[in-house]
């Protein structure tokens, strides 16, 4: 069976057909072949941020926040994932539900034997 895709507007004008080529129906997403960790955006932000990742295979996963002495404010994750891209939110809030201060923080992503950092800032 085959399907031609055209569009078609409000005064009944009708485009030509597309080509094979520009409709795929393939909307799998494709899985990172490496580990990565990204910029959290935004940027300075307040009050939530995202940060995102890639994980190539299915492993443990802890995600965590620190402050800029080394301490741990907050765990975000901390548990067996898929692979796949994900999205986890931090709504600068710690491990006790407190809303932080201002400043500077850092994010550290531990998957398997990947281990990555990277800063952010919160300005209120």
């Amino acid at each position: 069976m085959h399907y031609k895709i055209a569009a078609l507007d409000y005064a009944g004008n009708e485009s030509d057909a597309a080509s094979p080529e520009s409709t795929t129906g393939d909307d799998v997403p494709s899985i990172s072949k490496a580990f990565a960790l990204y910029q959290n955006v935004p940027n300075p932000f307040n009050p939530m941020t995202t940060i995102r990742f890639d994980l190539p295979r299915a492993v443990h996963v802890k995600l965590c926040v620190y402050n800029v002495k080394g301490e741990l404010i907050a765990t975000l994750v901390d548990r067996h994932m898929t692979e796949g891209g994900k999205e986890v939110a931090w709504s600068a809030k710690d491990n006790r539900g407190r809303t932080v201060s201002s400043g500077v923080y850092f994010y550290r992503l531990i998957a398997g034997d990947f281990m990555q950092t990277r800063k952010m800032v919160l300005l209120r």
